[in-house]
């Protein structure tokens, strides 16, 4: 009978161990911003500001740099099955989203062929970069074939593959 209360007894312990470190990471996490939080209001402190993007150097000849990141900051998602968001249409001087896709440039000269699909997240999508230079911009100017940006800002492969298959449903005429 002994060994059962000792084996109660350790698996009390476990489970207080195991609970106590699920949920005390949060609890310091969380009481950590709180302090933080009223150390500044009590001195008056400012929280530190983002950094000004298109006062970085790999920005210093782009005129359109500064109106990119006001640009970019406005636009709003809408929330879509499987998807999860898509960007509300905008119309920018650098930024343009229309139908839920970035605009992508063409060429003027366009080559007879299919349609080009881009995927994928952040990069693909275009992020710090006005619409002329969006990797799908600069292979539909450089190749003539129609593209099309279906990339979204932080999208993972998952909602990659929810748009192509969103986009096959809707265009029932590719394949």
């Amino acid at each position: 009978m002994g060994w059962i209360k000792l084996g109660l007894l350790n698996l009390c312990v476990l489970v207080f161990l195991l609970g106590l470190l699920l949920l005390l990471t949060p609890l310091l996490y969380t009481s950590a911003g709180a302090i933080a939080v009223l150390k500044r209001t009590a001195t008056g402190a400012q929280p530190e500001a983002l950094p000004d993007l298109a006062s970085l150097p790999n920005y210093a000849n782009l005129p359109w740099a500064k109106t990119l990141f006001e640009e970019s900051a406005r636009p709003q998602q809408t929330y879509y099955d499987y998807i999860v968001w898509r960007r509300d249409d905008f119309a920018g001087q650098t930024v343009t989203v229309e139908n839920g896709l970035r605009r992508t440039i063409q060429a003027d000269a366009r080559v007879e062929g299919p349609e080009v699909w881009f995927f994928g997240g952040s990069t693909m999508w275009g992020t710090g970069t006005d619409d002329t230079n969006t990797i799908p911009s600069v292979f539909a100017q450089s190749n003539g074939l129609p593209s099309v940006n279906l990339g979204e800002t932080a999208y993972i492969s998952r909602q990659s593959l929810a748009m192509l298959t969103n986009a096959y449903i809707q265009r029932p005429d590719t394949g």
